[in-house]
Order: C-alpha cells, then structure tokens, then sequence
C-alpha cells in the first residue's frame, strides 16, 4: 500500500517539478500537488506520522525504502535549473524545507481534527485545505527568499 501511494505521489510532483518555468515556479507546483495529494490520500498523513513515531535508529521506517525516487528527481531538478537565479543565489536547506512543508500539511490532515475537537476543522473541507495550501505556499515563498505571486494551479494566495 505505501508503495503504490508513494509512486503515485511520485508521478504527480515529477510532473510539477519537470513543467516548464523557472526553480520557483517548479517549486510551487510540487508544493500544490503535495498537498492536493494528501488532502486526496489523507490516509498517506495518517502512515507517515505513524511510520515516524515508530521508528528507531535500529528500525528505520519502511518508508525511506521509497525516498530514493524523491531524491533523485530532487537532484535531477536541481541540476536542470543550476542557472536558475534562485538555484544561484538562495541556499535552500531541502532538509528545512521539506520538514517545514511536508511536515505542516501531514499534521494539519493527520492530527488537528484529533487535536482540535469541536472546532470545525476539516482539514478535507475543500476550502480549509485551499486556506492551508495557500499557507503553506506563503511558508515556502519566505523559504525560498521569494515574493513569487504565480498562481499554481488551485492556489489561492
């Protein structure tokens, strides 16, 4: 099961990713798709956060045996757009960004309808997951140094 939603989370950033435009551009694509993705598989959320707790030094999660295709399209990405000025110029730390997106979209659908009961949220709700993607769209532009205002597909900020 995480294998097949891993591949297919997979075909879908490559796609951003790969699309024409520039790094930042690439980057709000596959940010958009991410948490489409999971507000489409909130299941992947739920797997994720479990996968990690569970986890030890000694028991690593079964999960980083699909991480390899993420890093090298990543790697693959990077070297396509080396002469991307914000390739050149704004050292991003992929391990801070990726923590920062990935891990705020995995609690927002994972654990604040558990943590916030009788609040109304529904992280599935499609405009609290519209509110959260341009969010998280918001947190990635000051990451990257960026004011990029291009509208992936299905933002709202």
């Amino acid at each position: 099961m995480l294998a097949g939603l891993l591949d297919a989370l997979h075909t879908r950033v490559a796609a951003a990713l790969r699309a024409s435009g520039g790094l930042a551009a690439r980057i709000e694509r596959a940010v958009s798709t991410w948490v489409d993705f999971v507000g489409e598989r909130p299941a992947l959320a739920r797997i994720i956060l479990r996968e990690a707790a569970g986890a030890t030094p000694e028991r690593p999660p079964a999960i980083l045996r699909h991480a390899a295709p993420f890093h090298s399209l990543a790697l693959e990405v990077l070297d396509a757009t080396r002469d991307d000025p914000l390739a050149r110029s704004a050292p991003i730390d992929p391990v801070h960004f990726t923590s920062a997106i990935a891990g705020a979209t995995v609690f927002f659908v994972a654990a604040m309808p558990v943590l916030a009961p009788g609040t109304g949220v529904d992280p599935l709700a499609p405009e609290q997951l519209a509110a959260h993607r341009a969010e998280v769209l918001r947190i990635a532009r000051r990451l990257l140094g960026t004011s990029l205002r291009a509208k992936p597909r299905n933002a709202n900020p």
